[in-house]
């Protein structure tokens, strides 16, 4: 009879063949292997098979642990509409799933027998030695065939090892996927992370529509802001948008935002928008700042490290990792010559030859004086 060796790009499927590749043995080979009439061209021409499958199953590998990573670190992604995440894991590992039907199919008896038209046809991954069943050793064992033998077992078995691999892989993806659907505070954290990427490179957009009369509805945008619960209908979301959908939803809420608090784009990413006081009182301070009477204030005529790095720790930005883009906002908005990041870094070095109490000393008696110069305005 003929088998059916289709392989369903479905979860299942993954399931079935991370189950039943470990289960392949040398006994279940040679009892495949004796099933079929094949001469010593033939066994070569399967061994030159296994190990071309092999070849792209590696590659596969590589690309596959790499996307996978990617994959789960976006919150958009093209094609979710189309395709399940098993079928975008398994389409990765086509040359994988070809080299696994052909390794099963070849080594399980079949014959030309009809079945009734009303018979479904058996699968090959049922009926394969390779994959099912307890197998009694060979008489004289693998070792008593020829050299082309023993070594298509070895290519067989170093191929399996790969697909497994791949199989396992795939898996991962899917579980990693459930897992951030599954954690809701995880899930907003990787929102957050890639809203403020696309924000980033949206700004110049928003910017342009926040003083313009462009109609910026969006029906995500509505859908979050409506919703009873903002956080669970993001959680619904992840992986449901592409990326097109998410660009729109972020731009079209930044320019809501900027618009209802009269910020930037560059303050909304730097404070939020439900820290407008703060940023009122640096917008204050830099259109002032040179009628600040303080030490250390400038450096040949620009404002010194010492004193920009003091300022960057009075705007209250926690994240490190933000303090560049807060050297280009003061940089863009205070009219004279500031020094380069470079100068600031050295100065933050310094800090580490300090005792940490002292540090907070001169930091609140910094602050205490930038509050009673704006206090004078």
């Amino acid at each position: 009879m003929i088998l059916d060796n289709h392989i369903e790009k479905t979860e299942d499927s993954l399931q079935m063949l991370d189950q039943s590749l470990p289960q392949a043995s040398a006994d279940s080979f040679v009892y495949g292997l004796q099933q079929r009439k094949w001469t010593d061209w033939d066994i070569l021409q399967f061994k030159l098979n296994i190990r071309n499958s092999h070849n792209f199953a590696m590659m596969e590998n590589m690309r596959l642990r790499k996307w996978g990573v990617s994959f789960n670190e976006e919150y958009a992604t093209d094609h979710n509409t189309y395709f399940t995440t098993a079928e975008r894991t398994m389409n990765r590992i086509h040359c994988t799933l070809s080299g696994i039907r052909r390794a099963v199919t070849k080594l399980c008896y079949s014959s030309r027998k009809q079945l009734p038209t009303d018979t479904k046809t058996p699968s090959v991954f049922e009926r394969s030695p390779l994959l099912n069943g307890t197998y009694s050793p060979d008489l004289f064992g693998l070792d008593s065939y020829g050299q082309n033998v023993q070594e298509l077992y070895k290519e067989l078995v170093a191929y399996l090892k790969t697909a497994e691999e791949n199989i396992a892989l795939c898996i991962e993806v899917i579980n990693r996927e459930n897992d951030i659907r599954q954690n809701p505070g995880e899930c907003m954290e990787l929102h957050d992370k890639c809203y403020d990427i696309t924000f980033q490179h949206s700004k110049r957009i928003i910017d342009r529509l926040k003083d313009s009369n462009a109609n910026i509805d969006n029906d995500i945008m509505n859908g979050i802001m409506t919703a009873e619960n903002a956080q669970e209908t993001i959680v619904e979301l992840f992986h449901m948008l592409n990326v097109d959908q998410w660009t729109d939803y972020v731009i079209c809420r930044a320019t809501v935002e900027a618009k209802a608090t009269g910020l930037s784009t560059t303050e909304l990413r730097l404070w939020g928008r439900e820290n407008k006081a703060q940023v009122m009182k640096v917008r204050k301070l830099l259109a002032h700042i040179d009628a600040l009477e303080i030490d250390k204030i400038k450096r040949r005529n620009a404002l010194s490290g010492y004193f920009v790095m003091r300022l960057m720790y009075w705007c209250n930005i926690k994240d490190n990792s933000m303090h560049s883009l807060l050297l280009d906002y003061i940089t863009s908005n205070y009219k004279g010559q500031i020094v380069k990041m470079g100068a600031i870094k050295a100065e933050k070095h310094k800090l580490a030859h300090i005792d940490n109490s002292e540090n907070k000393a001169q930091q609140t008696d910094f602050n205490q004086k930038i509050e009673n110069f704006l206090a004078s305005f």
